[in-house]
């Protein structure tokens, strides 16, 4: 073959025009182009070797679709000029890519070189959850405020424990002891030494740094003795060491008192400090053991991030929250307490008559009043007789307050055969009624539930929606209730069923509450109602029993008498003179207080 004809000379490549002489253009010869497209192609199985594998055996390509011999141009095409080498190696990379298809028409997909996502368990990880969580919108918090899902799930005990030794620190032993103001005395000796955080910080490292006051003037823990000491509803071991350590750190910094001022933030100055201090003193105190008996988790013993947001937390929203409102109202703290502890004493006699009617099988009629919070009296401690001051419910009927009497006397009664020693509240029947603090009504109870007085008092559309009136609950002569069949005083009424007690009494009771004109009207109005209030820690929860001092007090009426507390004003009027409740309360053996 003469060697013009191996040439690649591709007519009309010339510009228009100019005739050069072939031997004066840089040519590609077929050779060079076979060498390029060699290398092209192997390059690109070499990739397509690395991306599927060392075992992966590739299809040949089909016939139909073959590769176009490269000392053969086909008529119908037009080919690259031969001084343009970006336009050969793009037909190389055209090839590649119809051979890939070819091969993709008779082979499964490729393998992806990005590693598929493992498949996930239910069970998310803590750093996932809190992660996934502060995307989420939720309800808005205080600046310094936590909730449950912002700590650890194992980190309760730890978080007990440093808000047991704040309390310590500030002497707050008591649950309802409010944090005192600062003294801006204290405040002012303490800047004239530190002027930022830094140095505070830097003086309590140094271990050659001097006290800047004498221990002894040092008034946190002043009176303190070794031994242990109740904090809240807990209890803390000290020993003498722990009081030296505290005394020293104190002194160390110049803070004769330690409790910052809830005046001002925590970035202040002496609020950073007591921060410090108080952190500073639990991690050594916890890393020592000091804490082990309130089952410190001595995995987070230097994680001092979590420790100052715990800290945060308790001094700067959940403290400073009852210092702010004491400065707004006094006292409105400790009436706040004092509410949400007899909500909670309320609850828990609630679940002791529960229980205690369930075991027994109470008719329903009686256990719909029983499951009832707002229909269980509450009470207060009377500290000369260091006894429970029963109080009235301006909403009951004499008769639900005469049942309960009896229920709890029954209850008594089982206590006292079972011969153990009783966990009951002493609570007593006052001579002069005491007017309860709660006014929330239960609603849908038996119409024999409210006083008739208090329900002719209120709007016949409360009167329609607050009461059921299809069904009553307790005996014409409610004194009878509870007792056994073989009782001199049983009553076989009790034994009836609620829809025969209903046919029987629930006339009788609608006339005597005047009831019929109201039922007639088919209006009704829909209210809402609950009861309930966070449970507090009430520091006379665990009180012995003390019935003696109360039954020969002249404040009180003598167990099983209930005086004309429910003595009728008029002649067959259930008048609502004084609700009370029972002298004695509920068997507390099987109710377990959670305290938090």
């Amino acid at each position: 073959m003469d060697s013009t004809n191996n040439q690649l000379n591709i007519p009309g490549s010339e510009p228009p025009g100019q005739s050069q002489p072939t031997n004066t253009r840089a040519m590609f010869t077929q050779e060079n182009v076979e060498e390029i497209l060699a290398v092209a192609l192997a390059r690109q199985a070499a990739m397509m070797n690395i991306r599927d594998g060392p075992n992966t055996h590739h299809q040949p390509i089909p016939a139909q679709n073959p590769t176009p011999a490269l000392n053969q141009t086909p008529a119908a095409k037009k080919t690259v000029p031969p001084n343009k080498r970006s336009k050969l190696l793009g037909k190389a990379t055209r090839n590649s890519a119809r051979i890939m298809a070819n091969r993709a028409q008779s082979e499964p997909p490729m393998a992806s070189s990005t590693t598929p996502a493992k498949h996930t368990s239910s069970k998310k990880s803590w750093s996932t959850f809190q992660s996934q969580k502060s995307r989420a919108p939720g309800p808005k918090k205080a600046p310094h405020q936590m909730v449950t899902a912002d700590f650890p799930p194992n980190f309760k005990d730890t978080k007990r424990c440093l808000f047991a030794h704040i309390r310590l620190l500030w002497g707050l032993v008591k649950t309802r002891t409010v944090p005192p103001p600062a003294n801006p005395e204290h405040i002012r000796s303490f800047c004239a030494n530190f002027q930022t955080i830094n140095e505070v910080q830097r003086y309590l490292e140094d271990s050659n740094s001097a006290a800047l006051i004498a221990n002894e003037d040092i008034l946190t823990l002043k009176d303190a003795r070794a031994g242990v000491t109740q904090v809240g509803k807990g209890f803390i071991h000290i020993d003498d060491g722990h009081i030296s350590y505290i005394h020293a750190q104190l002194a160390k910094l110049g803070i004769r008192c330690w409790g910052p001022n809830l005046d001002e933030g925590p970035e202040s100055l002496f609020n950073a400090a007591c921060r410090i201090a108080a952190l500073t003193i639990f991690q050594q105190i916890a890393v020592a053991g000091g804490y082990n008996f309130l089952n410190f988790n001595h995995n987070y013993k230097d994680d001092m991030l979590t420790f100052i947001r715990t800290y945060n937390h308790y001094v700067h929203h959940v403290l400073a929250k009852k210092y702010r409102a004491e400065c707004k109202k006094v006292g409105s703290n400790e009436a706040t307490i004092e509410k949400n502890n007899a909500t909670r004493n309320r609850i828990r006699l609630r679940k002791a008559r529960v229980k205690f009617g369930n075991r027994n099988e109470f008719p329903e009629r009686y256990m719909r009043v029983l499951r009832e919070t707002a229909a269980h009296s509450d009470d207060e401690l009377d500290d000369d007789t260091n006894s429970f001051v029963i109080q009235t419910l301006g909403y009951r009927s004499n008769a639900a307050s005469i049942f309960f009497r009896r229920l709890d006397l029954a209850m008594k009664a089982v206590q006292k055969a079972k011969g153990k020693a009783s966990r009951m509240r002493a609570r007593n029947l006052p001579i002069i009624p005491i007017p309860s603090k709660f006014t929330k009504v239960p609603e849908s109870l038996p119409l024999d539930f409210y006083g008739r007085k208090w329900l002719s008092e209120i709007p016949e559309g409360q009167q329609r929606t607050i009461p059921d009136l299809t069904s009553v609950a307790f005996l014409p002569d409610p004194s009878k209730s509870l007792f056994p069949s073989n009782n001199p005083n049983f009553d076989p009424l009790e034994k009836l069923s609620d829809a025969a007690f209903n046919r029987k009494f629930l006339n009788g009771v609608l006339k005597k509450y005047r009831m019929k004109e109201i039922i007639e009207d088919d209006a009704i109005i829909t209210d809402d109602s609950g009861a309930g209030s966070e449970d507090e820690d009430d520091d006379n929860e665990n009180l012995e029993n003390s019935t003696h001092a109360a039954q020969h007090n002249d404040k009180f009426l003598a167990d099983g008498d209930w005086g004309n507390h429910y003595d009728d004003d008029d002649d067959d009027d259930d008048s609502e003179g004084g609700t009370s409740d029972e002298d004695e309360d509920e068997d507390m053996e099987d109710d377990d207080d959670d305290d938090e």
